[in-house]
């Protein structure tokens, strides 16, 4: 069973906003500045703000416009905290870093963490 520790990359799909409203709003969260490659360099984690290729080809968040890619050097629970926080700061309801093998749920965003073994799932969508 994977805990926490075992993420090494998640990534978020955005609904709302445009690619330099969500790099604020990263750097915000982390209390990091952005490049001019809208990434956001955290400690040990790095932060991109991407185009998604998948752009309007489905209706639920696969079809979003935007992909944060986040990764850690090291899989850890910082890396999901940071998700959580992200998660929570774009106006989702949760209010604690989720664990592993929750889902929740908010109209602006979904996640999906992978571990360094078996993926597991955290939508919010």
């Amino acid at each position: 069973m994977n805990t926490t520790k075992d993420y090494g990359d998640c990534q978020i799909f955005v609904r709302d906003g445009h690619r330099e409203s969500v790099t604020a709003l990263v750097g915000t969260t982390l209390g990091a500045p952005a490049d001019d490659h809208y990434t956001v360099r955290s400690g040990r984690m790095v932060f991109e703000i991407r185009d998604n290729p998948d752009d309007g080809l489905a209706e639920d968040f696969i079809g979003w416009p935007f992909t944060i890619e986040a990764e850690a050097d090291d899989p850890a629970p910082v890396l999901v905290e940071a998700v959580s926080r992200v998660l929570k700061q774009s106006g989702t309801a949760a209010s604690t870093p989720l664990p592993p093998a929750t889902s929740r749920t908010s109209s602006r965003t979904s996640a999906d963490c992978r571990a360094t073994a078996e993926p597991r799932r955290i939508h919010r969508s």
